[in-house]
């Protein structure tokens, strides 16, 4: 079963607060971790619980467009 929601951390509002400011827009790690101004060892765990719970879905972008302009994979998320 799963649980009703997460805990209302003050980092979990700050990641909720940075995707809610375009709830249709996909967002990627690092867009995150900048618009809630918390580290990205912060925001990974948040976003996988987030995630667990159904309330965000990600996915990975096309390694073809990473690897043309020459940096990692990057992987999007969006509110569901």
């Amino acid at each position: 079963m799963k649980a009703q929601g997460p805990r209302m951390t003050l980092p979990t509002q700050l990641v909720l607060r940075a995707l809610l400011a375009d709830p249709g827009q996909e967002m990627y790690g690092l867009q995150i971790c900048t618009e809630a101004g918390l580290p990205s060892g912060t925001i990974h765990p948040i976003l996988a619980r987030l995630e667990g719970l159904d309330w965000l879905e990600s996915r990975w972008e096309d390694s073809a467009s990473a690897h043309a302009e020459g940096r990692p994979r990057r992987r999007y998320y969006q509110l569901t």
